[in-house]
């Protein structure tokens, strides 16, 4: 379906307004952030201990979703998911922290999506792997960081005030050295969902103010509207109506 401006309100209520998709997205980041801080790591270590990976999972996902939504740009030749969210990344992302702002022909977002979202082909397994420094190969590995407060005999997860309290002090990505030729790129998870929420909450507020926004969200919106119609397989078609003739018939 081919939407125009005429429908600018009624997909930003739909998907940026409360109980839309922008909605539901920010409130399960949040609720995940918060919920290990409230168990105890050595006596529930399942609850107690960062969810790193399916966070960092969410948030790629969801930086794809909305990136998609605001369409920075317009429709653009052989665009695909990457250049979608650099475009977003680096309008956005730069306004919340300066960490993001790179030389011209630097982008720190690509890296992270690169490391992130498309380690193991797109499988949000963060990426390995070897890369020359002054003539020199080095070992690189990308990991996920979860930010830890002391706490009565043990260190518990950060809470998301305290989380929120870090971000003045400590970055988003971090460099470790590991001996001579090898190097651990730490991407902390509360901070970078953080940052991503400000980021989709300063293209918001520049949405109805910003001339070419609106007609980019409408199309973007659009991608994301239709995005969400079933896949015509046979297969799964199939099975969906089985599902829906037994419930009607139940």
């Amino acid at each position: 379906m081919a939407y125009t401006i005429a429908d600018f309100d009624d997909l930003r209520a739909k998907l940026l307004g409360r109980g839309g998709l922008w909605h539901m997205l920010r409130k399960d980041l949040l609720q995940q952030l918060e919920m290990p801080a409230h168990f105890d790591q050595a006596t529930c270590p399942e609850l107690g201990c960062a969810p790193n990976l399916s966070v960092v999972m969410i948030a790629m996902g969801g930086l794809e979703t909305m990136a998609t939504m605001a369409k920075i740009g317009g429709c653009v030749p052989s665009d695909n998911a990457t250049e979608t969210v650099k475009r977003f990344s680096d309008r956005y992302f730069t306004q919340v922290a300066p960490l993001y702002a790179r030389p011209a022909d630097q982008s720190l977002i690509r890296l992270l999506w690169d490391a992130y979202r498309n380690g193991g082909i797109h499988r949000f397994f963060p990426k390995a792997g070897k890369v020359e420094i002054g003539g020199r190969p080095v070992n690189v590995t990308f990991g996920i960081s979860w930010l830890e407060v002391s706490g009565p005999g043990a260190k518990r997860s950060a809470t998301l005030d305290q989380a929120r309290a870090a971000r003045a002090s400590v970055p988003a990505v971090t460099v470790e050295p590991v001996g001579q030729e090898s190097f651990n790129v730490w991407l902390c998870a509360q901070l970078f969902v953080l940052d991503f929420i400000d980021a989709v909450e300063k293209w918001m507020g520049e949405l109805t103010v910003a001339a070419p926004l609106g007609p980019w969200f409408v199309t973007g919106a659009g991608e994301v509207k239709d995005g969400l119609a079933p896949k015509a397989h046979p297969e799964s078609l199939a099975c969906l109506t089985d599902l829906l003739t037994s419930a009607s018939s139940a």
